[in-house]
């Protein structure tokens, strides 16, 4: 074969922007390691095989997308001085997710002490990604600062209230999953909305009916995943999760696999009551809700019930103590939506002053439990156990 006859592919098509060219320098940061793992973890926090929607995008295209956008920022005088390191930050900022995303998040916290974005310099130290971006003209300490939020202003465009990862996020998901057929929104038209003004982001003139279309569409995603039976599958995962974590079975090689191999991990190799929750998971016998408490304005008492992760563990153990059932039968949910999110970014009116956008609802608390289908009965018991905790 002559050079004339090789085959160089010079752009991906993506199913919010279209066409999106690549360079050679990009073909080669996508063929690294790292950002090959991403192409094996889904954007949803649950694996995709047990998901009961659609297939939903992988980290690696939502990274694309992000990195789309920010080279659109690039191109834009206030911001060329960051542009060519934005982009870099912007394909890497997913580097770091553990398996299953959100959903083991926390677990790597606990065993790692980094978060997804923390473990970024570990994973780039003396990588062939980072040459490769060195080799591109790009700042691997300006990269990191971007991707952890530690160069204000810029870095609110990659990690900030409404940023250029979000934007892509919310509309990538819901468009995969098929919560939606078409976009909402226009990721691309709010990014070009981005400005300065001194030393802040704002955001121009007539972006209001975007953002807006954002807020109903992010909205709907958390409806989703806050829905019975996605929520139900994720506490399972995170119930399975905690028991590996007590046997000393999520290692930091755990945090670097992929969504199916660390799912084969789990139940494969890890003790019998995470085992028996993944098969529960990967059969789709999951666990049915019986206690649904939500509320807007907690007590101080209560939100601090509802805002701490490790009540997940600690309210499950405490009801399959009480009410007898096996720790594996039982999992819960406390939290918050994360469909309202407060934008800090104000927005210049024609006459250019500047106003402050605010969400169309409420925050909202959640708790939530879910039992093995033999448990059914155990529901009245388990609802007024959670009631007297939520009074």
């Amino acid at each position: 074969m002559t050079p004339e006859t090789v085959i160089q592919p010079d752009f991906i098509i993506d199913r919010i922007y279209g066409r999106i060219d690549v360079t050679p320098g990009d073909l080669k940061l996508f063929q690294t390691k790292e950002l090959i793992r991403t192409r094996n973890i889904s954007l949803a926090a649950i694996p995709p095989q047990v998901l009961y929607a659609g297939m939903c995008d992988t980290r690696f295209h939502h990274s694309i997308g992000v990195a789309h956008l920010a080279k659109a920022l690039g191109k834009k005088p206030e911001f060329k001085q960051v542009g060519k390191d934005l982009y870099f930050a912007a394909l890497l900022h997913d580097i770091g997710h553990p398996p299953f995303s959100h959903s083991s998040d926390y677990f790597q916290q606990l065993v790692l002490g980094k978060n997804h974005e923390e473990v970024v310099p570990e994973i780039l130290h003396g990588s062939k990604l980072a040459k490769k971006i060195e080799s591109q003209g790009g700042s691997m300490d300006n990269i990191i600062h971007l991707i952890q939020g530690n160069q204000k202003p810029f870095s609110d465009l990659l990690n900030g209230s409404v940023d250029i990862d979000n934007l892509d996020n919310v509309l990538r998901y819901a468009m995969s999953i098929g919560l939606i057929h078409k976009a909402t929104y226009s990721p691309e038209k709010i990014t070009d909305s981005y400005s300065l003004s001194e030393g802040g982001l704002i955001f121009l003139p007539g972006v209001d009916e975007d953002l807006r279309e954002w807020e109903k569409t992010r909205k709907l995603v958390y409806d989703f995943v806050d829905s019975p039976v996605n929520k139900a599958i994720a506490m399972m995962m995170f119930r399975g999760l905690a028991f590996a974590l007590e046997e000393s079975e999520l290692d930091t090689k755990f945090f670097f696999m992929g969504d199916y191999e660390a799912l084969n991990y789990l139940i494969n190799k890890c003790n019998p009551k995470t085992s028996e929750m993944f098969k529960n998971i990967a059969n789709l016998q999951f666990y049915q809700q019986v206690f649904d408490f939500s509320i807007n304005n907690p007590s101080n008492k209560v939100k601090n019930i509802l805002e701490n992760r490790e009540n997940r563990i600690l309210l499950a153990d405490e009801i399959s103590e009480e009410l007898q059932l096996n720790p594996e039968e039982v999992c819960v949910y406390v939290g918050k939506s994360k469909g309202v999110r407060q934008i800090h970014i104000p927005i210049l009116d024609q006459n250019g002053n500047s106003t402050n956008y605010q969400p169309l609802e409420e925050q909202e608390w959640m708790a939530r439990v879910y039992v093995h289908l033999s448990q059914i009965d155990k529901a009245l018991g388990i609802r007024e156990y959670m009631s007297a905790k939520l009074n």
